[in-house]
């Protein structure tokens, strides 16, 4: 969504401070129009308009940076889900117990 964000900016189609992203709901806002909300389905990303007007531009969908922000974001999303974690850690049944 920040990539996205920065994007819209680099084409000087909306000014950064128009564009509000929501970290809770993963909302993006462009003044007070919700316009997209982001979230993952069958371990991909995907972005779903919430607003007409943007879910018919087919030149955002179309466009290469817009196709590369959803490669990387999907990319990222796999190295994600890939990652084992490191070490033994202690876990709830270590808690409490003597060494």
């Amino acid at each position: 969504m920040l990539g996205l964000r920065w994007q819209l900016d680099q084409w000087g189609t909306y000014e950064k401070s128009q564009i509000k992203v929501d970290d809770n709901t993963m909302v993006m806002k462009i003044g007070r129009t919700p316009v997209l909300v982001v979230n993952t389905l069958e371990g991909r990303v995907h972005l779903e308009c919430l607003d007409e007007g943007w879910e018919n531009w087919c030149g955002l969908h179309e466009s290469p940076e817009y196709k590369k922000l959803i490669a990387t974001a999907n990319e990222n999303l796999a190295k994600s889900a890939a990652a084992k974690p490191k070490g033994k850690g202690k876990g709830p049944a270590s808690v409490g117990q003597s060494q």
